[in-house]
């Protein structure tokens, strides 16, 4: 929250209107789980050699090859759904600030051992922000915005209007001109 609220301030002083808003995103999980296992089966199906994914992925591709082209064919009208309600909050403003995940990164490992649903229920608040995004098509940036506490890198999202990739690249390109992205250790 600190990482959005600095950025706001920012674009304030970069002179940029901005504004707190509450969007009411819709829910996003019935356009995106069908979408998800159906298209990790499809890729799988495309390994040379798919007895060396790890046992999660294979998982996965069985979950996913459950999933009909029915069943895809309604996820992909769902995903309509979910983006016209998504996208009204761009009658109110031109893009979106949003945290770039939805709390601090867990350890590394934490997933090991766990199956294919326990870890997507384990993942799915980090993803909070941008899975909406990534279902609705639209375009949406990551800058970073420093380290925490832990030292981990803190980011913050923008989200644009459909298609409008132009103005995420420019105001992407301010922030970064006014604030330079914090070099991280072996970046140098």
């Amino acid at each position: 929250v600190a990482a959005v609220e600095e950025t706001a301030r920012l674009l304030t002083e970069l002179g940029h209107d901005v504004r707190e808003v509450d969007p009411r995103y819709p829910d996003p999980t019935a356009a995106f789980v069908p979408q998800f296992f159906a298209g990790i089966r499809a890729e799988a199906d495309l390994v040379e050699h798919p007895d060396r994914l790890e046992r999660r992925t294979r998982e996965t591709c069985r979950l996913g090859s459950w999933v009909t082209p029915k069943v895809v064919e309604w996820a992909l009208g769902q995903t309509e759904q979910v983006s016209t309600k998504a996208n009204r909050v761009f009658d109110e403003v031109d893009v979106l600030l949003t945290p770039a995940i939805a709390h601090r990164p867990v350890r590394v490992g934490r997933l090991d051992g766990v199956g294919t649903v326990r870890a997507a229920l384990r993942a799915m608040p980090s993803i909070a922000y941008a899975a909406l995004w990534n279902v609705a098509g639209n375009p949406a940036a990551s800058l970073p915005c420093g380290t925490g506490a832990d030292g981990l890198p803190v980011a913050v999202q923008l989200v644009g209007r459909t298609d409008d990739e132009a103005t995420l690249f420019s105001l992407s390109a301010q922030i970064e001109q006014a604030r330079p992205w914090p070099l991280l250790a072996g970046d140098a």
